[in-house]
């Protein structure tokens, strides 16, 4: 390759890891709790320019690899090639042995037989007019292939009900009078859907009649978490301005509510001991009970933020936004409530962006990259699911059902948002919906008993699923991807990789009091 050649394709490469950078970045001042100031305004307007021309940069990786490999073929001198082909015209080949004989086929056909005419397909992109660079991780040809994520047959009944369930999907994007930019979590109970952001209103609507049912205001800050609870009877939602607050969903009126002199970046549920869990902005964890939101715990347990908690009978955890775990025991002796830690671990190099639990023992972690995280909490070991199709995706959002993993997997090169669903306990992957408007899944909740889905994108609003709907007029694009595990640490992206994981907290270098911490969340209810 000549030096020019060389020069041009590494401004490119620079090109494109600045352009990645400056998106991560504004990514993480969209997560911010507090208002953006005017600068930063302006630089989250400009994502879509940012966007465009890192897509335009990407085409450029491509069209230029490509052309130099036809380069490097048309000047192959001609009389190597012509002592290549005289030497293999004289070898000597044994006639009675055919030249595949030591070489083993494995075919493999996941796809079931009787899906007739459902829209189901093994194309491998992730999004709309995706650009793809060769050498990345997202070129098919790429041949570095960590492992194949596989399960045994003993899943697949339960596989080809859950395809058959969600190989067509409706969607609607719910009417609202709030800001759609800045909406950042939501919750489901059978028909009713919850949702909240920067304006400090919380909108419930009623899918029976497709229409709002309360407006909740009250708030003076962010809402961070909703839970809905009494079986759809009561709402609680939490808040960056401290409080957290029980609302009568049919009424609209406040039943309780409770400061806590830390603003709340998150909420959890712990039913077995009818608490909530919250998780604040500086680091510490509070328990309330459920009946009348009075605290019974509170401590500090994360040097920062808390981003994320997860509960399953007496087991809690929490990750905060440095890569530090917490796992927990919830204890009650003689009325008092207590948080016994039972171990500590930092299960991932990046930042959690997201978590639940199966059970009691295993815990599924969505961060930054490839892959999800299964964490078992007996054997502390760690084993990886392929979720993205190449290292500068992430998870922003995952929640685990009885029967099903469903996981978010956003595509930081496109902006667009796919819902990857799996079986649980086998993990057999089932199918990938495509959001069909572009922005970065906040929270995610589902219903089993209605078997509804809720999103929150912040560009798009509120996107309400509903799987196995025949009377949908419009359904999103359903695919069966080949998903492969790449390894995360390859060379070919190393620097930008490090700043992938370095950059997930920069957000905190535009704020105008550097003395408040960022509280960047993803809610999971």
């Amino acid at each position: 390759m000549k030096d020019r050649d060389f020069d041009d394709k590494k401004e490119i490469r620079v090109a494109i890891r600045k352009l990645r950078k400056k998106l991560r970045q504004i990514e993480n001042l969209e997560l911010c709790c507090r208002p953006l100031t005017a600068e930063e305004m302006v630089k989250v307007s400009n994502k879509d320019v940012v966007r465009t021309s890192l897509q335009n940069f990407l085409k450029l990786a491509n069209d230029f690899d490509v052309s130099q490999l036809s380069e490097t073929v048309t000047t192959v001198d001609p009389s190597i090639a012509s002592d290549t082909i005289e030497e293999c015209d004289t070898m000597d080949l044994p006639e009675d042995k055919p030249l595949l004989d030591n070489v083993e086929l494995e075919v493999r056909d996941d796809t079931p037989q009787d899906l007739g005419k459902k829209e189901v397909s093994n194309d491998h992109s992730m999004a709309k007019n995706a650009p793809v660079a060769a050498g990345t991780l997202d070129d098919p040809t790429r041949t570095k292939v960590s492992n194949v994520h596989g399960k045994s047959r003993k899943g697949t009944n339960k596989k080809y009900e859950l395809l058959k369930e969600w190989s067509k999907v409706g969607y609607t994007y719910l009417d609202n009078s709030l800001s759609k930019e800045f909406l950042t979590c939501v919750a489901v109970y059978k028909n009713l859907v919850a949702a909240g952001g920067r304006d400090t209103r919380t909108l419930i609507w009623d899918m029976n009649d497709q229409g709002i049912v309360q407006s909740l205001r009250g708030h003076t800050s962010t809402i961070t978490g909703l839970l809905f609870l009494d079986h759809g009877r009561y709402l609680v939602t939490a808040c960056y301005d401290c409080t957290v607050r029980c609302w009568e969903v049919v009424t609209g009126h406040l039943k309780r509510s409770t400061y806590l002199y830390s603003p709340l970046t998150c909420i959890q549920r712990i039913e077995q001991f009818g608490l909530l869990a919250l998780g604040t902005n500086g680091g510490k964890i509070i328990l309330l009970t459920e009946s009348d939101l009075t605290e019974v715990y509170g401590g500090v347990i994360h040097s920062d933020s808390i981003r994320c908690l997860a509960s399953r009978g007496a087991t809690l955890v929490s990750a905060a936004t440095t890569p530090e775990t917490y796992i927990w025991n919830v204890r009650v002796e003689s009325e008092k409530y207590d948080l016994v830690k039972t171990s500590h671990s930092t299960i991932s190099s990046k930042a959690v962006r997201s978590m639940d639990l199966y059970g009691e023992r295993t815990l599924y972690i969505g961060e930054d990259g490839v892959n999800i995280k299964r964490y078992d909490l007996d054997t502390l070991q760690t084993e990886k699911i392929a979720n993205n199709q190449h290292n500068f995706c992430s998870t922003d959002s995952l929640i685990v059902s009885e029967k099903m993993l469903i996981a978010t997997s956003f595509n930081l090169d496109t902006g667009y948002s796919t819902v990857n669903v799996r079986t649980l306990p086998d993990e057999e992957y089932v199918v990938t919906m495509h959001c069909p408007s572009p922005g970065t899944v906040r929270g995610v909740s589902f219903s089993p008993d209605s078997r509804r889905l809720a999103l929150v994108t912040y560009e798009a609003g509120v996107l309400h699923l509903s799987p196995n709907d025949s009377d949908a007029t419009e359904t999103v694009k359903v695919e069966n991807i080949g998903f492969r595990n790449y390894d995360d640490t390859s060379e070919e992206s190393g620097s930008e990789l490090s700043d992938w994981e370095n950059d997930f907290s920069t957000v905190s270098d535009y704020s105008v009091d550097r003395t408040e911490k960022s509280g960047m969340w993803c809610n999971l209810l």
